[in-house]
């Protein structure tokens, strides 16, 4: 038995370094490229949205948080990198770089 017509949607995260924008364009080349058994395929994107990631602090600005926690723990601190593709958080650091102060 063939199915005439499957469909599925697919979502991913994507890293907030990642351009949604180019992933969309690579993830729709990917899907499209030599379907198997003569289908059919093709992609249909809702969005492709672009995550934040904040930039890494100053040289005095790292090293506080080892400075406030050494006298009590005795140990430096630890550093976790994390992010996501939460759109609005990349507008909000595009309108920080690209606003003026007078």
């Amino acid at each position: 038995m063939l199915r005439p017509k499957t469909t599925f949607k697919l979502s991913l995260r994507l890293p907030p370094t990642v351009d949604g924008g180019r992933a969309t364009a690579q993830l729709r080349a990917l899907l499209e490229a030599d379907p198997p058994y003569n289908a059919r395929v093709t992609f249909d994107a809702d969005c492709g949205a672009t995550g934040g990631a904040r930039r890494r602090p100053r040289r005095g600005w790292r090293a506080l948080p080892t400075r406030l926690r050494m006298p009590r723990s005795g140990r430096a601190a630890a550093w976790m990198g994390e992010g996501g593709t939460i759109p609005f958080m990349n507008m909000l650091g595009e309108s920080s770089r690209t606003r003026t102060v007078s």
